[in-house]
């Protein structure tokens, strides 16, 4: 079997944007490149995708507003209600990252956050793409990430 033409890859990976960011006109996004998606950012590859959902989810995490120190906070913040079955979600992430739903997500635990990004990468885009982001882009994203 071949590799999917981009056009029928999903929109995240279509976009470089494996997270699904929506677009924000606040957002000043390192590597954002012109796209056509009117919803979604566009990146100018995976690693910078994948860095702003990092930065976003240090954000949440830094956020004492936001009940977001756990698993599941994060997604539930992530993917809410009205736009997803976030309950559905927070236990696959948990059942691909091997981690429970109210565990303390901490940032400084790159294993932990990199296990996180790749099952909720998975989530947005399907397993069947998981080799798309490989774990070596995911690692990478973080630390860019981490000099933010």
């Amino acid at each position: 079997m071949g590799t999917p033409s981009s056009a029928k890859l999903p929109r995240g990976l279509r976009n470089n944007n494996p997270l699904n960011i929506r677009k924000n006109p606040n957002n000043k996004w390192q590597g954002a490149a012109k796209g056509n998606d009117p919803e979604f950012e566009t990146f100018a590859n995976c690693v910078w995708g994948v860095r702003a959902a990092f930065i976003i989810i240090r954000n949440y995490l830094k956020n004492p507003k936001l009940p977001a120190k756990t698993i599941a906070g994060i997604i539930s913040r992530w993917a809410p209600p009205s736009e997803n079955n976030t309950s559905a979600y927070i236990s696959r992430v948990c059942q691909l990252a091997l981690v429970n739903a109210n565990d303390k997500a901490d940032f400084a635990n790159k294993s932990m956050m990199c296990s996180l990004v790749k099952a909720m990468i998975i989530v947005e885009n399907g397993k069947q793409y998981e080799s798309f982001v490989p774990s070596s882009t995911i690692e990478r994203a973080y630390d860019l990430a981490l000099h933010q």
